[in-house]
């Protein structure tokens, strides 16, 4: 589908109005988009603001979050990775969108934990919370030392007399510009990479230090994008950012969008988060900001456009019933969690290749989607691992839950991006009563948790639960 033809609207602010209210529907729409699901006290409180305040918040609350700790180990640990992936997976759950972009990071920054030290995944980990709404060439410059990356794009092994070019060609292919830019021209030649990997060259990692070796540096002049001189790692960065810098913008602009928007990129609102993204500098925040407050981004057809991945199902159906992580269980159930995001075929920290996982269609198959369904309903009914749900106190801060037409709105509002068009709110009621009259409905009576689990699960059996 051609994201311009569908939309038709630009990256001008949104002020809300009659066509495009700021309603329950857009503002859990910026929470599901911007962190892990949309729960519904958050969503309440977004629309006593105005949109650009809401941003605003969201983007103040996750600053001030707390820094990435390793956790504790168990000395008898097989599997450490698995326990720094259950801290980040309670972070995805209560930071907000620190984690969301860094998210979003690791799966363009890739450097998988498969087969290195779970201190560098920690480290790696570290770097993209630190800088996931920072500076983006910082974020790249310590992102080429930092231990994981030299040891998954062998950097370590790279000295004068043999230049590695993995790191010096997935930094121009995948982190920064790509091979061509918007107008089908190469951004780059083999020498360019040639002559980088030269200048990459003295960098190692002893016991988990990355240092500088003055002996394995080669010494001598290197040209890079039309710059000659005796380039190091440092200075190379600086060229590719001011040699490159309307390329690096686009490309990076364009993967924002596809993240946060939708697969088929409108380069015209590419364009314009490009001009944001040069005029600060590369600093993530600003173009954040204009992205999730224009007009574009709110508009009717944006909203339910993109397919939720397996690490967006799972958690953000956990925040949007109400269903967190319980005092006291925690290990249990983050280990749970994460096997299910495993399961369903996103094992965080071990994307397939340098690519990335594949978004959107890719996600949905034949064998996926009954397996997306069994997690759902463990969620709820807690099984597959989950502990024990009680929905009653999320019905409860639904106000007149008592009527059963305003609690399937509010429930579908809850669950769904969008909202399901082939039922009606009649036929929906009646799915949620299960044969009692309507009169008769009160969250006080008997079945009424078990009522209101199974309606849940109806709605996650939806294809519109897919959506985000």
């Amino acid at each position: 589908m051609n994201q311009t033809t569908m939309t038709g609207i630009g990256l001008e602010p949104y002020v809300p109005g009659p066509d495009m209210p700021w309603n329950y529907q857009r503002a859990a729409h910026l929470l599901r988009r911007t962190q892990m699901g949309a729960p519904r006290q958050k969503v309440l409180e977004l629309l006593s603001l105005t949109p650009v305040q809401a941003v605003n918040l969201l983007i103040s609350e996750t600053l001030s979050q707390p820094a990435f700790e390793l956790p504790e180990m168990d000395p008898e640990e097989n599997n450490p990775d698995y326990r720094i992936n259950e801290r980040w997976i309670s972070f995805l759950l209560s930071a907000g969108m620190r984690d969301k972009v860094a998210l979003f990071w690791s799966n363009l920054l890739i450097a998988s934990l498969n087969g290195y030290n779970d201190d560098y995944y920690f480290d790696y980990l570290s770097l993209l919370r630190n800088h996931a709404l920072g500076n983006y060439k910082t974020l790249v410059s310590e992102l080429g030392l930092n231990t994981a990356m030299i040891e998954y794009l062998d950097m370590d092994g790279s000295h004068k007399d043999g230049p590695n070019e993995n790191y010096a060609r997935e930094l121009l292919e995948l982190f920064t510009m790509s091979p061509l830019n918007k107008n089908g021209e190469p951004n780059y030649s083999e020498a360019d990479i040639q002559e980088i990997a030269r200048a990459f060259t003295g960098w190692r990692r002893i016991s988990g230090v990355v240092g500088f070796y003055p002996g394995r540096f080669d010494n001598e002049n290197k040209t890079v994008f039309g710059q000659t001189g005796n380039w190091g790692y440092t200075e190379i960065i600086d060229i590719i950012f001011s040699e490159r810098t309307a390329e690096i913008a686009d490309y990076i602009c364009r993967k924002m969008y596809e993240f946060f928007v939708y697969e088929t990129a409108d380069q015209s609102v590419v364009d314009d988060m490009a001009l944001t993204f040069i005029q600060s500098n590369f600093e993530v925040i600003p173009v954040l900001q204009q992205l999730f407050t224009s007009k574009h981004f709110y508009e009717g057809n944006i909203i339910g456009a993109k397919i939720k991945s397996p690490t967006e199902s799972i958690l953000g159906l956990m925040t949007e019933i109400d269903r967190g992580v319980t005092a006291g269980d925690e290990a249990e159930q983050l280990d749970t969690t994460r096997n299910r995001i495993r399961y369903l075929g996103q094992p965080l920290g071990m994307p397939p290749d340098v690519f990335g996982w594949p978004e959107n269609d890719a996600w949905i198959s034949v064998q996926s989607l009954p397996s997306r369904w069994d997690t759902s309903t463990g969620i709820i009914y807690s099984n597959e691992g989950f502990p024990d749900y009680d929905p009653i106190p999320l019905v409860r801060s639904i106000e007149n839950h008592d009527d059963p037409y305003m609690l399937v709105d509010e429930l579908v509002n809850t669950v769904l991006a969008v909202a399901p068009g082939e039922y009606t709110n009649q036929q929906l009621t009646e799915i949620l009563l299960d044969g009692i009259p309507d009169y008769e409905w009160s969250i006080e009576i008997d079945e009424a948790a078990t009522r209101i689990q199974s309606f849940i699960a109806f709605l996650t059996s939806l294809p519109e639960f897919q959506l985000i």
